[in-house]
């Protein structure tokens, strides 16, 4: 099987799938951790929200990854996947929009499918959540976050 990601986008991809994983450690570490299925333990991003949502410092990559709006795969009314815009987050805190979205972006990557995106958006997407993520991490978990295991 060929890999389907343009080789420029690898190392971009490669760190924010790393970082990613490192935000979801972090939180986990700090009690940010539900029972999934199968007893298996998930973020709770829901409670990180209610705890933090007030004391956020915006960081302006949050304003950069709003702008440059990452769609959301969604099956349309005909029953086919479609491509839409999250605007269930236009009202919602900014920590809540900034992890949505950076979730949504999560997504895209790891599920694929988008197609048409041109490369240079989605290397740009990709450093806005990079940024985006260091800041959060940074703000709220510091040593979990950026610690060496």
């Amino acid at each position: 099987m060929r890999p389907t990601l343009d080789p420029s986008l690898a190392e971009p991809a490669a760190q924010f799938l790393l970082r990613f994983s490192r935000l979801e450690f972090a939180l986990k570490e700090n009690r940010y951790f539900t029972t999934g299925s199968y007893n298996s333990a998930q973020v709770d991003w829901k409670e990180f929200y209610k705890k933090h949502r007030d004391t956020y410092r915006p960081c302006p990559a949050g304003a950069d990854l709003t702008s440059l709006a990452p769609l959301q795969q969604i099956v349309n009314e005909h029953g086919e996947l479609d491509w839409a815009a999250r605007l269930d987050l236009a009202e919602r805190p900014e920590l809540v929009r900034d992890c949505e979205l950076l979730k949504t972006v999560r997504n895209n990557l790891f599920h694929g499918g988008k197609h048409g995106d041109p490369q240079v958006r989605t290397a740009e997407l990709l450093q806005v959540c990079i940024t985006l993520m260091d800041q959060i991490g940074e703000q709220f978990f510091p040593s979990d976050y950026a610690g060496i295991y």
